[in-house]
């Protein structure tokens, strides 16, 4: 729903939004390597930490595509653009290294078909909900503050995972 925001918002032209959503995909893939650098080499291997920046980046890009208002520059929505691709589309490889290391070379294969049996559903549901919610109230604003909400939780949550020490 990314480019129809930006297109019904904004009045960005289809051109315009679809171009700011490539620019979202090459902000998440630029940084689901640089995570993986940061967790390595400035948290010492750990992944929490990263997580938890990823979600509160998260955080801040859904409540502020709530609160940006159709006069916003666009500048601003290009920025927008590249938070929402540094945090919401490009956590899966720090969460997924997570879950490998925690479950240990044992149990690995299960522990990341359980995440994926578990957020499978969010992924396949969030989408027709996000937009039904738009219709029925007209506007983005509430689509995007139930992400924040959803993204707080996920905030709250992050921080009562344990990690061991890396090797």
């Amino acid at each position: 729903y990314f480019v129809l925001f930006l297109h019904e918002t904004f009045a960005a032209s289809v051109v315009t939004a679809g171009a700011l959503f490539v620019l979202v995909n090459i902000a998440a893939m630029v940084a689901r390597i640089g995570w993986g650098l940061v967790s390595d080499r400035h948290f010492q291997g750990k992944r929490q930490p990263v997580l938890f920046i990823i979600l509160a980046l998260t955080v801040c890009s859904t409540l502020s595509a709530a609160l940006l208002s159709s006069s916003s520059p666009l500048w601003v929505v290009g920025a927008l653009s590249i938070l929402f691709g540094i945090s919401a589309f490009a956590w899966t490889g720090i969460l997924g290294t997570l879950v490998i290391e925690i479950a240990g070379p044992e149990s690995a294969g299960s522990a990341i078909s359980l995440v994926q049996v578990l957020s499978t559903p969010a992924t396949l549901l969030a989408p027709p909900l996000f937009g039904w919610l738009a219709d029925v109230t007209g506007t983005y604003h509430a689509s995007w503050l139930v992400l924040t909400i959803i993204g707080t939780v996920g905030l709250i949550t992050v921080r009562w995972v344990r990690e061991e020490e890396p090797a």
